[in-house]
């Protein structure tokens, strides 16, 4: 009896991200997935029998894909120059390794917001979670006065950092826009982490 192949749900998550990301959610379809990789018209569907299934399917590639982030190691920051070089190490890491990745998960974001139930798919996948208590950890480490806050709004602010780097030539420059936010993030009790080696850090950029 022959063996049915290996890793197909993974090779049509892939595809289904490289899709998205060339030519938009709308374009993720079951025919163009088997296409795509060559497949027999209908094999796709085995695997994801509805749109929503399909959708997942990319979602759950590009969580498996992202789940060696960098920020993995926030605990040992301790110094505002330490994240933001931790910070700016993982988004250029980001945008050189997992481009199509990252472009594709912006364009979920956009296409998806009219439709709860798949943006949730996106939102509350695990990867997320991680990424989002991984800022937070970095910032309280540096003494972030509110870190749930601030990492909401690092995180915006990084995503609009690549949403840049894919429509501007050059790309826009990700390290002083980083630096600066995490200078100007209010710190516990009087003083905080100094900013003058932060100051430096944009100056020389």
């Amino acid at each position: 009896m022959p063996r049915r192949p290996s890793g197909r749900r993974e090779r049509i998550g892939q595809t289904g991200l490289t899709i998205i990301a060339s030519s938009g959610l709308h374009a993720l379809t079951h025919r163009n997935v088997d296409a795509a990789l060559a497949f027999p018209p209908g094999t796709t569907s085995y695997y994801a029998r509805s749109r929503r299934e399909l959708v997942a399917l990319a979602v759950e590639r590009l969580a498996a894909r992202l789940d060696a982030l960098p920020l993995g190691e926030a605990s040992s920051v301790s110094t505002e120059p330490e994240a933001v070089a931790a910070l700016t190490s993982a988004v250029e890491l980001l945008l050189a390794e997992h481009g199509t990745d990252q472009l594709a998960r912006l364009v979920l974001l956009i296409d998806l917001r009219g439709d709860p139930e798949l943006l949730d798919l996106l939102a509350e996948s695990p990867i997320q979670a991680a990424v989002v208590a991984a800022v937070e950890t970095l910032l309280s480490q540096i003494g972030a006065a509110d870190p749930t806050t601030a990492a909401a709004g690092l995180l915006a602010l990084i995503d609009g950092l690549m949403l840049a780097s894919f429509v501007s030539d050059p790309p826009a420059p990700v390290r002083p826009a980083i630096a600066a936010y995490v200078a100007g993030l209010p710190r516990v009790g009087a003083g905080g982490v100094g900013g003058p080696d932060v100051a430096g850090e944009v100056d020389g950029a």
